[in-house]
C-alpha cells in the first residue's frame, strides 16, 4: 500500500498575515508621505537673521540682559484684547506698578512660520498697555523680542506666548 501524499491547503488564518503586514506598511507609508507634504508646505524654517553679528555682540547682549533683570520689569502678553487679531502687552515695574510713557519696539513671529517676521513700534493704550498695530494672522505660539526705552532705562525681553485672538480659529487662519 502506498502512502498518499497529503497536500495542505493554506488556512484562511494563514492568508491574513501577509495581507495585514502589507496593509500596515501601506498605511504607514501614506502617513509619512502626508507628514512630509504638510511639513514642506510652508518651506524650510528661517535661519536666525544676522546670527553672525549677534554672536559677535554676545557680551553686550549678556550685559543688557543683566541690566534688564536688575530693572525688575515684567512683561505680560495678551492676545484677547483690542481689535480682532490685535495683541497687547502690559508692562509693570518690580513693584507691580504700570510703566507709562515708554517707547516699545518689537520683532515677533509665529514659531512654526519663522520666515514671516514683523518688526514694529507698539502703540500706547490706556492702562499702561501697548498694542501691536498689526493684526496677527495665526493663533499659536509666538516669539516676541521686545525693547522698551523709558528715559535712560532700556529693558529687553524675549518671550514665548500662546496667542489666540478671540476672532481667530485654532491653528491657521483661512
Amino acid at each position: 500500500m502506498s502512502q498518499a501524499s497529503i497536500t495542505a491547503l493554506p488556512s484562511p488564518r494563514g492568508r491574513i498575515w501577509p495581507r495585514l503586514v502589507i496593509g500596515l506598511l501601506t498605511v504607514h507609508s501614506a502617513g509619512m508621505i502626508t507628514a512630509v507634504v504638510i511639513a514642506a508646505r510652508s518651506g524650510p524654517p528661517e535661519v536666525e537673521p544676522r546670527f553672525y553679528e549677534r554672536a559677535l555682540a554676545w557680551d553686550a547682549t549678556s550685559a543688557q540682559r543683566d541690566k534688564s533683570r536688575a530693572l525688575g520689569w515684567h512683561v505680560a502678553w495678551d492676545g484677547t484684547t483690542g481689535a480682532p487679531g490685535q495683541v497687547g502687552v502690559r508692562l509693570t515695574d518690580a513693584a507691580g506698578k504700570p510703566i507709562d510713557g515708554a517707547t516699545c519696539e518689537v520683532e515677533f513671529f509665529h514659531r512654526a512660520h519663522s520666515r514671516e517676521r514683523i518688526s514694529t513700534v507698539l502703540t500706547p493704550a490706556p492702562g499702561a498697555r501697548y498694542l501691536i498695530p498689526v493684526s496677527l494672522k495665526r493663533s499659536g505660539e509666538h516669539e516676541f523680542r521686545l525693547v522698551v526705552r523709558r528715559g535712560t532705562d532700556v529693558f529687553t525681553s524675549i518671550d514665548l506666548a500662546w496667542i489666540r485672538p478671540a476672532t481667530l480659529p485654532r491653528g491657521d487662519a483661512p
